[in-house]
């Protein structure tokens, strides 16, 4: 899903690996990756009891924070992008991409832009770059918008199955009934459990 810093400061390297802290660490990303976002939350926040710095924690609360309390999202990862810690572009580019949701969370679309923007110019294949705003255009009624960051989106990454639902319901509204169907289907083969790929591609098939 994406990378960690390939090179931490020598003492929060140190940290990282004292009392199983990088095991806590390293558990809550793969919570998160596997979208288990209460416990990666919470594995998160243990960490960080333990040692503030730990830098995997941080980026990972960071993330988790985005949506749920946006302001203290934003605080984390401008600590985070202003630190003297070397971010491999993917990472930096995710954190930016976060900072992007969390004030489109908080209503400022604008700066929420910006940041968005500013991910695809430090990773231009970063497809989230294309598809956060493109869910936002589709949340606000913005469909024609919203299926053409969709789809740059899927051209670079055609595999996440969300992205796929959320192309379908967009060039559904612009009446492009097959097309819809065709991603929901997708979607619903990449993820046969996802209950919302499903009952949208079972209302469109053919009677």
């Amino acid at each position: 899903m994406f990378s960690i810093a390939e090179r931490v400061t020598d003492v929060t390297a140190r940290r990282l690996f004292v009392a199983g802290l990088a095991f806590a660490a390293t558990a809550g990303l793969g919570y998160w990756q596997v979208s288990h976002w209460r416990d990666s939350g919470t594995l998160s926040a243990r960490a960080l009891a333990i040692d503030p710095a730990n830098v995997e924690a941080r980026l990972i609360r960071a993330w988790w924070l985005a949506d749920r309390d946006p302001e203290r999202g934003i605080e984390i990862s401008q600590s985070l992008l202003n630190s003297n810690i070397w971010w491999a572009p993917q990472t930096r580019s995710e954190i930016m991409l976060k900072l992007g949701d969390a004030y489109h969370a908080l209503g400022a679309v604008s700066e929420a832009q910006a940041w968005w923007n500013q991910a695809i110019a430090i990773s231009p294949k970063q497809w989230r770059g294309f598809s956060h705003p493109g869910n936002a255009a589709l949340a606000a009624g913005r469909y024609e918008e919203a299926a053409i960051l969709l789809a740059q989106a899927l051209r670079i990454y055609p595999l996440d199955a969300e992205t796929l639902v959320r192309y379908g319901l967009a060039v559904e509204e612009l009446g492009k009934r097959e097309l819809a169907l065709d991603a929901f289907r997708r979607a619903a083969q990449l993820e046969p459990h996802f209950a919302e790929a499903r009952r949208n591609a079972e209302r469109l098939a053919p009677r």
